[in-house]
């Protein structure tokens, strides 16, 4: 299953429902119901056994298992629909009833207060993981903090019934359910695991959810688990690594009409409402757009918590690498002055540990030139340059390829600024 898919069938069952002390008597009733959903605290402590003990009589751990371990709408039933197995649903008054139809309490089950966008490919860990550091973070009571969630949510037996027969949704119809789904609950929360490769830029329905919640003003947060954020700072904070390089490919690339899904007819119902309604550019643009701000929030955080952790933020040379990537990424965003105000930081720490000799310190040179420059502040830009220079003359030697990049930088300055005979020396 993707997340595509598992959305789709959602919106083929689509019904909302009321609390479980409500009776629904005609369906104008119930298309006016409230949206249930899911505690936190539920899926943290109740449903994560129920997992775990699902999962080994199966074999399986649950350190690594994803929603689809526990429930593959394929023979025998999962976890999911064994639960609601010899329960009357709400929805329609037949055998075999969704999960959360099979919970009562006020601590387990309530008004969605939030949708979550996900995949039945991500881990149940991880899911459960990131939904309580956003209570932490956010300062959520876990019992009061409802999770639409479709594989909970959703009667999966209906859901089956669906596939089997292969009952579709017109496009029409499909809008008009998708938009009352994002808009009614009104605040998404979008999945970002792993944090290099967004399930936004490879699935389609994500892509179109996620438009949908901010051309709508919906409410909007990325979550992810401690790990992942641990690894994205991580990966920021090296020579060797690749980390701010493969997330600003990333941040650039959703295009929704090249994502994937399970079965092409889901995906070209998407597709069509895209098409006929904002269109792919916008569809991509806002999309980008918003997941490059969250990077942005995300990486101001992190180099704030690595201050306030340093035994000595004035010599930390990990410090320095995350102030230096973290201001990459800001600089490939258009946003100079604040990409500059981190490197200065690098700088500053590079000149107390290493003095002003030292290939790191020509680096942060190098760069802040490279921002001075798109800014249109040219005579601070060849300062920094020129700085650049001379430390990789001394510690690198006229014959080293850091060195030409430095020359070729400064001609560039000179080239931008017109100043063509002067470029060509450098060039040269």
């Amino acid at each position: 299953h993707t997340l595509f898919s598992n959305f789709f069938d959602m919106l083929k069952c689509w019904k909302k429902t009321k609390k479980p002390k409500y009776t629904m008597k005609s369906s104008e009733e119930t298309t006016k119901q409230p949206l249930l959903g899911v505690s936190v605290h539920y899926l943290c402590t109740i449903f994560e056994v129920e997992c775990k003990e699902y999962l080994k009589g199966i074999g399986k751990d649950y350190s690594t298992a994803k929603v689809y371990d526990i429930e593959s709408l394929r023979d025998p039933t999962g976890l999911i629909r064994q639960k609601g197995e010899n329960v009357i649903s709400k929805e329609d008054g037949k055998m075999g009833a969704s999960y959360i139809d099979c919970l009562e309490d006020e601590d387990h089950v309530g008004l969605a207060t939030h949708m979550i966008s996900y995949g039945w490919g991500n881990r149940i860990l991880d899911i459960n993981s990131a939904l309580r550091a956003y209570c932490q973070q956010m300062k959520l009571e876990e019992k009061q903090t409802y999770i639409w969630i479709c594989c909970l949510c959703n009667n999966q037996y209906r859901v089956k019934e669906k596939m089997d027969s292969g009952e579709n949704v017109s496009v029409e119809e499909f809008s008009k359910i998708f938009q009352e789904k994002v808009v009614g609950i009104n605040h998404i929360l979008a999945l970002m695991v792993p944090w290099d490769t967004p399930i936004y830029n490879t699935v389609s329905s994500a892509s179109s959810e996620f438009y949908t919640a901010l051309v709508n003003n919906c409410k909007l947060n990325i979550i992810f688990p401690e790990t992942e954020k641990i690894k994205l700072v991580e990966a920021f904070k090296s020579h060797e690594g690749d980390g701010h390089e493969k997330l600003l490919s990333t941040l650039a690339s959703t295009r929704i009409q090249d994502a994937e899904a399970t079965q092409e007819e889901d995906k070209k119902v998407i597709l069509s409402m895209v098409e006929t309604g904002s269109g792919f550019n916008s569809v991509n643009g806002k999309v980008n757009e918003r997941m490059r701000n969250w990077v942005e929030e995300t990486l101001i955080e992190a180099v704030k918590e690595a201050e306030e952790k340093s035994e000595d933020a004035t010599t930390d040379l990990d410090l320095a690498l995350l102030s230096n990537n973290v201001g990459k990424v800001f600089c490939n965003d258009g946003k100079y002055e604040i990409a500059i105000t981190y490197q200065k930081k690098s700088i500053e720490i590079g000149l107390k540990v290493h003095g002003n000799e030292h290939c790191d310190t020509a680096l942060y040179y190098n760069n802040i030139c490279g921002g001075y420059k798109e800014m249109g502040d040219y005579e601070r830009a060849l300062d920094y340059g020129n700085k650049s220079l001379e430390v990789r003359l001394k510690v690198l030697g006229n014959e080293h390829i850091d060195t030409a990049a430095s020359y070729n930088n400064i001609g560039i300055v000179y080239q931008t600024k017109g100043d063509y005979e002067s470029a060509l020396d450098y060039y040269n």
